[in-house]
């Protein structure tokens, strides 16, 4: 059951993770080469030697060359692309041959990769892109063709998933205008992605729910040692928002739908209301000053 979860988990990861790959195209050239397969999902034991392979095609009309590379990734929690020349240590798993592969046009060759999963290897998801980089005509690398096919790597054990809550906090202590700002930061400790999901309650002092905000309705993930960070933008009509309010958090993770709670607070006075004390201080003053001339009065 758990590895039929793990295996869903990729898939779902695949989607958001191919945009990553197509930034690494260089669009002029974009029908040069190809590689397939664009997804590669393999769940290892330690100590265990697996083999994954990437097919070129030379789709010019050109002789190219081409160099075999390991890359590993990671994802933007704001944009949810997958950037990579983010180090793994599944990287340290496989040697990168040095040897050129050379392709008539509309020829078709073919990369090995060889991984040497070690004993002591942690178990958890690994991501890395296996990629084919084209050498130009001189011997060097064109830093901009290069094209991978995605590799999620999970190694058997017992998974940890751990995440943390690093920032809950509204921008201001006091609010005048009807949009409220909560930053919300988490950090994925655990060995394994995890996506978080849930809300944010906004409740007065009578404690009445005025306001409610969802977490992470795209479903980004946050891969391990990742962090994800977002800004929670909410604008209230409600006229029973007003003076304290706190900001409930609960957000749900992971397999085993493990739980972060936090509250915040702050204080909101909506526009009106400021008219409101603004009309009461005049009056307070007029009935001052109503009381002083009279008291002047008196003692004539």
């Amino acid at each position: 059951m758990i590895l039929a979860n793990l295996r869903e988990k990729f898939s779902l990861l695949f989607f958001t993770f191919l945009v990553g790959v197509f930034l690494l195209f260089d669009f002029s050239n974009v029908f040069a080469f190809s590689v397939s397969p664009l997804k590669q999902t393999m769940i290892v034991a330690p100590g265990s030697e697996v083999e994954f392979s990437i097919e070129i095609i030379n789709d010019s009309p050109e002789v190219k060359s081409f160099l075999q590379e390991v890359d590993g990734f990671e994802i933007n929690s704001e944009t949810g692309i997958a950037n990579f020349g983010n180090f793994s240590d599944a990287q340290n798993w496989t040697k990168v041959g040095s040897s050129k592969l050379t392709l008539q046009p509309n020829e078709k060759g073919e990369f090995k990769f060889l991984f040497d999963v070690p004993e002591s290897a942690q178990p958890g998801a690994y991501y890395l892109g296996l990629f084919a980089k084209e050498v130009n005509a001189g011997g060097q690398v064109s830093l901009s063709s290069r094209v991978g096919s995605l590799l999620f790597l999970y190694v058997e054990g017992e998974v940890r998933e751990d995440l943390v809550r690093t920032n809950f906090s509204a921008s201001k202590k006091v609010f005048f205008s009807q949009e409220f700002e909560i930053a919300l930061g988490l950090e994925n400790k655990g060995t394994i992605h995890v996506s978080p999901r849930g809300q944010v309650v906004f409740k007065n002092i009578l404690g009445q729910e005025v306001d409610k905000v969802y977490i992470n309705l795209d479903q980004r993930k946050v891969l391990p040692r990742g962090i994800w960070q977002e800004t929670l933008k909410i604008e209230t009509n409600d006229p029973r928002a007003i003076g304290p309010i706190k900001a409930e958090l609960t957000v749900v993770y992971g397999l085993t739908q493990n739980q972060i709670s936090d509250i915040t607070s702050f204080w909101y006075f909506p526009e009106w209301s400021l008219y409101i004390v603004g009309a009461f201080v005049i009056l307070l003053i007029m009935i001052v000053i109503g009381i002083r001339v009279v008291r002047s009065r008196f003692r004539r």
